[in-house]
């Protein structure tokens, strides 16, 4: 019988005993798999940018005349408010 080492005993009572086969493989797979996912974000993103981008501005010949703006507003005004305070 081979004798267990405090150090078995240590790592036993710690839960952080030598990995089995399976869980090792287990690891490996999602670590792989993890990179992979990673890599083909990146590919993605770096495929999606659009380095072609121009802004484009539209422009039109200068005219004189006069501007009419209509204002509209609802509720009350601050200092209305104040007023019947």
């Amino acid at each position: 019988m081979p004798s267990a080492g405090p150090e078995s005993d240590v790592a036993r009572a710690l839960g952080i005993e030598q990995s089995s086969g399976r869980s090792k493989r287990l690891k490996r797979r999602l670590g792989w798999g993890s990179l992979a996912v990673m890599v083909a974000t990146v590919v993605v993103i770096w495929a999606m940018r659009d380095t072609a981008r121009t802004v484009a501005f539209k422009t039109h010949p200068v005219q004189c005349g006069n501007l009419t703006v209509t204002v509209t507003a609802t509720g009350l005004h601050f200092y209305s408010l104040l007023w019947w305070a």
